[in-house]
């Protein structure tokens, strides 16, 4: 894991000796997991070939999010939006939308 990984399993692994075992935590889907941290291995640079994929992804996920930002500002202009932001601000996220679709793994066994 990264150092510039973020979120409780960062956390728990960040706070380990290398062969000590850390306290449960809880993961964003309602598991738990717990985590033994094998080694410490010193950062170092990756070569293009480990990280191509990765940044052909992230070149095609901003492209993908421009496009798409540019249509919605096409549509913005042809058609009358009204934003309600008092409406707005009860609304659930989509991620809380989507987190909460997910079964718990007690809920999954029933």
């Amino acid at each position: 894991m990264p150092a510039s990984a973020e979120g409780p399993e960062r956390d728990a692994l960040f706070a380990l000796q290398p062969g000590q075992y850390g306290a449960p935590v809880a993961l964003a889907d309602g598991r738990q997991a717990i985590f033994m941290l094998e080694e410490v291995a010193p950062p170092r640079a990756q070569e293009l070939g480990e990280v191509a994929d990765m940044i052909v992804k992230r070149i095609q996920n901003k492209r993908e999010e421009m496009a798409f930002r540019a249509a919605l500002d096409g549509w913005k202009k042809q058609v009358k939006i009204e934003v309600f932001e008092d409406r707005l601000a009860k609304t659930r996220s989509w991620k809380e939308l989507t987190d909460a679709a997910k079964p718990t793994v007690a809920e999954a066994g029933k």
